[in-house]
């Protein structure tokens, strides 16, 4: 319903045969086994469906009550889930992105009933906070999709502000990584200068996807000869984005524990509210990773490393993903997969 099929969706691998509703018959994906597909708003065909269902005296199953309440037990159950293990790391600092996110979902549903649009563009944060976002219309939370862009969710907030007027009501969140403030931070005066209601929060974790060094690479970039060491993907340490943007006459926070989160999240939207576009810098635990670091793709990404060289997590994704390789033979024990939500711990950032 209303969704492209895309890479993010294996482009529908496996899938059951289909009905598909897009409002563009660019979305429709051709290579889906497709029993109809409707060209039309889903919000006017679900309606027509309704009407027909209605009309024609249709019933469910006598087994629909039944699955309908096994659907909402399961989501109620995930979202518990989900909600025990952000607390887990609720102490911790550097700031957890599970953490994080459980508090971005709770300031937005406590201020504003979770009517925020919300401009998802950080590498990391991105598999960390959608799944405690609950939308509640269309078009409320947005990314690049398979664009995988860096740096959109500047102007994505700034035309979300001015396309939506409710805004000033509940403003527009960025959620924001470091790399993509350097590459687009700049237009944030734009958003000042019109007096828009956006908070960009960035997660602060001192460069591009910090989370590789840990895994793979070494804490030092061991596994990089030494003309390479320090130059891998990290920036200056503790930039202080809050102060760069408050120099123009935003309104800024630095949050480096978890109790300053909520806070500085009210007082950001409070000030946004206020025409003062606002920029909360985060800082957070470097060392953990979006899951996709441990998936096929980054593995075999990885495989130019030296087993010898390559760090702990590294060899453990290799281990298991890369399943051709001769493991058994070379005497490799089978290791368990990374969890990406737990911190790399010290004997782990070396081979």
């Amino acid at each position: 319903l209303g969704m492209r099929v895309g890479f993010f969706e294996g482009y529908g691998a496996g899938w059951p045969r289909a009905i598909q509703v897009a409002e563009s018959p660019e979305h429709i994906w051709t290579f889906l086994d497709t029993a109809e597909a409707v060209v039309g708003s889903p919000k006017i065909v679900l309606r027509q469906m309704i009407d027909i269902i209605r009309k024609r005296g249709m019933t469910p199953p006598a087994s629909r009550e039944a699955w309908v309440l096994k659907a909402q037990s399961e989501t109620r159950a995930s979202a518990e889930r989900l909600a025990a293990k952000a607390a887990k790391y609720a102490d911790n600092s550097p700031i957890h992105h599970g953490h994080l996110s459980k508090c971005i979902a709770e300031t937005m549903e406590e201020l504003y009933g979770g009517r925020n649009r919300i401009m998802v563009d950080g590498f990391t944060i991105s598999d960390y906070c959608p799944p405690f976002l609950r939308a509640r219309y269309s078009g409320q939370i947005m990314d690049a999709s398979e664009q995988a862009g860096i740096g959109h969710g500047i102007g994505m907030a700034i035309g979300a502000a001015f396309g939506d007027p409710e805004s000033r009501r509940h403003p527009v969140l960025a959620l924001m990584g470091d790399a993509g403030i350097g590459i687009g931070g700049m237009d944030v005066e734009t958003a000042l200068r019109f007096k828009l209601p956006i908070v960009y929060l960035i997660t602060n974790n001192n460069g591009w996807m910090t989370s590789l060094k840990y895994a793979y690479y070494g804490k030092d970039w061991q596994a990089m000869g030494p003309q390479d060491h320090g130059y891998g993907h990290e920036f200056l340490p503790g930039i202080r984005y809050d102060k760069m943007f408050e120099v123009i006459g935003c309104h800024g926070e630095h949050v480096t524990e978890p109790g300053q989160i909520k806070p500085a999240l009210k007082r950001a939207f409070r000030a946004a509210e206020n025409g003062q576009t606002a920029v909360v810098n985060v800082v957070v635990d470097p060392s953990i990773a979006n899951g996709s670091l441990f998936s096929f793709a980054y593995a075999l990404c990885a495989a130019h490393i030296p087993w010898d060289k390559l760090a702990r997590r590294g060899k453990a994704a290799r281990r298991n993903l890369l399943r051709w390789l001769p493991w058994d033979k070379a005497g490799v024990p089978q290791m368990p997969m990374p969890d990406p939500w737990q911190p790399v711990k010290e004997d782990e950032m070396v081979p």
